[in-house]
């Protein structure tokens, strides 16, 4: 073998390794996408689902916004003063029942864990 097709042998080698090494990363990084996309759906579908639940115990609900976030107010019967439950957002928590996660703390926001930037 001479050193010409040494080093063209060399070129292909390196062009299909750089070509497989790109396919790689861009499968990567769409699972990544969809890893996180599924867990944030499967998330809002269980909030919603809670969500839903409570507002049908209710008898009346109040929209109210606080910092900048709407909030939602909900009470057992018509002439209640204060309500039952609050149901608000946080930006690092998501969605909190009277400021705690709901479901005792079973229903956390995603925000931590593989892909999301801390782990």
């Amino acid at each position: 073998m001479t050193l010409v097709e040494l080093s063209a042998m060399m070129v292909v080698v390196g062009i299909i390794a750089l070509g497989m090494t790109s396919g790689a990363q861009a499968v990567m990084l769409h699972y990544q996408t969809d890893t996180v996309r599924q867990d944030l759906r499967q998330y809002g579908n269980n909030i919603m689902r809670e969500i839903t639940r409570e507002l049908n115990f209710a008898q009346k609900i109040e929209i109210d916004g606080f910092n900048g976030f709407s909030r939602l107010k909900l009470y057992e019967s018509f002439t209640d003063l204060s309500p039952s439950l609050t149901i608000s957002c946080h930006n690092q928590n998501g969605i909190e029942f009277d400021g705690q996660i709901p479901l005792n703390g079973a229903l956390k926001f995603p925000n931590e864990g593989v892909f999301r930037g801390n782990g």
